[in-house]
């Protein structure tokens, strides 16, 4: 495992993100293991997390483990890994570059677990990174993704550090996977409507226009899809980027009406512009708006009966832009407790994501809020109200 000065000898400034390679003697880190293993409210407190954990001395040597980082490294006890560093119980393959051990190489300076324990020496306040380590495991490399939380910690009237380990490595290969995934998938559809756009233009005048549109319209469909899902895994990673564009809310919502013209749900029902929509220019992420007020629609369709229309409506507050789509049909009183939950849904089993996402995107990202009202005289409103006003 790599690492930064420990801020302890005056190098911070000189060898950024390198650490000391001095260090206590064993007999010496066995004493402080002593003292720490003696703190019965630190042992209760390691004990109840499932998290690793370990407690540093000022030298970044292990003098406390929990049981469960023990058995991450399927050791017995505390002595046989006491005054070693994380990096070298972990087999970090740089631990052994250089004499010094773990912190000491050049390669430490990348190190996130290194980073964390020399950015709370110098501050002396909790610091979090990502770590990715490759070990040395019998012969054959190894990778571990841990988050890595570090804080100060004093026992005794002696200074410490408690070190976390999360072991993240599922996540990370998850994310990766969705990646790969969605970028394919994209590709190999994007693949098919260059096809389908060049067997249209063949086939002009030879009575297979219509099968072909159609075939386009759901291309263009599942394209919708795809995105719509991989903005939904960036959003609950944490990951989603807001990309500020000037938005139109009368082109906005007149594409989004021409779009829904041709798809399944709008089948006998319609969808149109609200009477007295007022056009207002904003700044926000086009790309994010548009997938909430798409699921507005969609679930507003949904819940209408043939021959129904759905209404798409803006206004401009004070501070704020306002959209909202409203639907004839009540909703059971039931369902309005729960209708922002992840995964409820009334639709059947592997639904339940629209109204959820609906409430993260505008909430989380674009600062404004998802609210309703539903009435069995008025039907039901779905509002969204963003921050900023119009200019």
């Amino acid at each position: 495992m790599g690492a930064a000065d420990s801020g302890m000898h005056g190098t911070m400034e000189t060898n950024a993100f390198f650490a000391s390679a001095e260090r206590l003697s064993l007999g010496e880190a066995k004493k402080q293991a002593v003292v720490v293993r003696n703190d019965v409210g630190l042992r209760r407190v390691a004990g109840a997390i499932p998290d690793l954990l370990a407690v540093l001395n000022q030298h970044r040597q292990v003098v406390y483990a929990n049981r469960p980082l023990l058995d991450f490294l399927e050791e017995r006890s505390l002595a046989s890994i006491c005054g070693a560093r994380p990096g070298e119980l972990l087999q970090c393959v740089h631990a052994s570059e250089v004499p010094g051990g773990c912190g000491a190489s050049g390669s430490c300076r990348f190190c996130g677990a290194a980073r964390a324990i020399v950015e709370t020496q110098r501050t002396g306040k909790p610091s979090s990174e990502e770590c990715t380590i490759t070990a040395a495991d019998g012969g054959s490399l190894r990778a571990h993704n841990f988050q890595v939380t570090v804080s100060p910690l004093e026992v005794a009237g002696g200074r410490y550090l408690l070190l976390s380990l999360r072991d993240i490595s599922a996540d990370k290969h998850r994310q990766a996977l969705q990646r790969i995934f969605f970028h394919d998938l994209l590709n190999t559809v994007s693949g098919l409507k260059v096809h389908l756009d060049l067997l249209r233009r063949q086939a002009q005048g030879k009575g297979c226009g219509e099968t072909i549109e159609r075939l386009e319209r759901i291309g263009d469909h599942l394209v919708e899809e795809i995105r719509s899902q991989k903005l939904l895994v960036s959003a609950e990673s944490g990951t989603l980027e807001v990309q500020k564009n000037l938005i139109l809310s009368t082109h906005l919502a007149r594409e989004l009406v021409e779009e829904f013209a041709a798809t399944e749900e709008a089948t006998h029902r319609k969808v149109a512009l609200a009477p007295f929509y007022e056009s207002v220019s904003f700044i926000s992420d086009e790309a994010i708006l548009r997938r909430i007020l798409t699921n507005m629609i969609k679930n507003a369709l949904e819940a209408s009966v043939p021959g129904e229309t759905v209404n798409l409506g803006c206004r401009k507050g004070e501070k704020t832009v306002v959209f909202w789509v409203h639907n004839r049909a009540p909703m059971d009183p039931g369902v309005q407790h729960q209708v922002f939950q992840r995964f409820f849904t009334t639709k059947g089993p592997g639904r339940g994501l629209g109204t959820y996402s609906m409430k993260l995107l505008a909430e989380e990202y674009l600062a404004g809020r998802v609210y309703f009202e539903s009435s069995p005289k008025g039907g039901t409103t779905f509002t969204l109200s963003l921050p900023g006003g119009a200019f």
